[in-house]
């Protein structure tokens, strides 16, 4: 019993368009029938039959079977699609890390790659609640590109900070700032087809997925690598963090920038 009421929810949750079409069709047919039985001769049923019943049937059978081969080539053409995964790390409800439409495999896969996704993003293990926040799948269009999307947060309990502090240049660099100040890093445009991400890194946690400054609000420190994808800080105004020690984190020269 359980598991038939399971069944019914899920059946009147998610197709209850495709059951109320059907059960328009089956009413206006009953109605059809009740208005013209009266009108009827007993020795004109079978043409009343032939004329009216008959391709009634034969139409509901056919718009039934159009109605099928729908939903079919829909989940077709759903399952051919590309599927993203946006992920966000949130401390005390605010966003520490996000990634951006990063590649995922599968939705079981979700989980294990959040996870691993935020270990690479901040150098360290996460420590986070046994608690996920998960939303989609979702159809986005833009520019021509169709992909399913789907949304998780990942709660922490802990601020995510390298997991030490010896070593020299980029890792002692991005231990010292992510260990003394509050730094949202966020990773985007993460191309599918090769290698390399922009890592966006704005001083102060986000009040809001994705929120970065524009540079007519902001000052920019950026560095593009080698493969052409860039790596950028966002000071908030007053800022106390160096350029040398934004040049040491991101491995580079941006006394210039």
């Amino acid at each position: 019993m359980k598991l038939l009421g399971f069944v019914y929810r899920y059946v009147w949750n998610h197709k209850k368009g495709f059951l109320a079409w059907v059960g328009v069709i089956f009413l206006l047919i009953v109605l059809l029938l009740l208005f013209t039985n009266g009108s009827v001769k007993n020795d004109s049923i079978v043409v009343w039959y032939g004329d009216w019943v008959d391709p009634i049937l034969a139409l509901l059978t056919a718009a039934i079977a159009a109605l099928i081969a729908y939903h079919g080539y829909q989940r077709e053409a759903l399952n051919s699609l590309p599927l993203r995964l946006n992920i966000h790390y949130i401390l005390n409800d605010k966003y520490t890390m996000s990634c951006r439409e990063a590649y995922l495999s599968g939705p079981d896969d979700i989980r294990n790659w959040s996870q691993s996704i935020g270990a690479q993003m901040c150098g360290s293990r996460l420590d986070f609640y046994p608690f996920l926040k998960q939303s989609g799948p979702k159809v986005l269009l833009d520019n021509g590109n169709v992909r399913i999307v789907y949304d998780v947060s990942i709660f922490l309990r802990s601020k995510p900070v390298p997991n030490s502090e010896r070593g020299e240049g980029v890792d002692h660099a991005k231990f010292k700032i992510l260990k003394d100040q509050n730094i949202y890093i966020v990773w985007e445009d993460n191309n599918p087809d090769s290698a390399g991400n922009d890592e966006i890194l704005v001083e102060g946690y986000g009040d809001s997925p994705f929120a970065i400054p524009t540079k007519r609000d902001a000052e920019y420190k950026e560095y593009v690598n080698q493969d052409g994808s860039r790596r950028i800080f966002v000071l908030s105004e007053g800022s106390k963090i160096s350029t040398i020690e934004i040049s040491n984190y991101l491995g580079c020269d941006v006394s210039g920038s």
